[in-house]
């Protein structure tokens, strides 16, 4: 018993050190889950682009929303669905038949596609 003590201390050292970069490396970059979350939902309605060499192809609208516990995404670009948001390190994955991971770059979130770039965009 005496000698667990000190390995048992030292392991919630260490859990407790490694929550604790882990918060400071969300706070300084703003890309945790609840901080997204909270920026998808401030804004009723946001833009989504799809671009390819500087030439926007497709555009629509996507309103964030909450089913319980889940954040949903309601999509109308040309075709409507609903697809969950699952919130990975460093921004958020989001797609109704193929989940694309967005990254926060200034204002926006984006995703690469191949020779696309998909954006999410606050209204102009």
């Amino acid at each position: 018993m005496i000698r667990t003590m000190p390995a048992i201390l030292a392991a919630s050292l260490l859990v407790a050190s490694a929550a604790s970069a882990r918060d400071d490396l969300c706070r300084a970059t703003g890309n945790c889950d609840y901080e997204i979350r909270e920026k998808l939902l401030s804004i009723p309605v946001w833009t989504w682009e799809m671009t390819r060499a500087a030439r926007t192809h497709i555009t629509g609208e996507v309103r964030f929303k909450m089913q319980g516990q889940k954040l949903i995404a309601d999509v109308d670009v040309g075709w409507k669905c609903e697809a969950e948001v699952k919130f990975v390190e460093g921004g958020f994955m989001v797609g109704c038949d193929d989940p694309k991971k967005y990254v926060q770059v200034a204002e926006t979130y984006q995703s690469v596609w191949g020779s696309y770039i998909l954006t999410f965009r606050p209204p102009r």
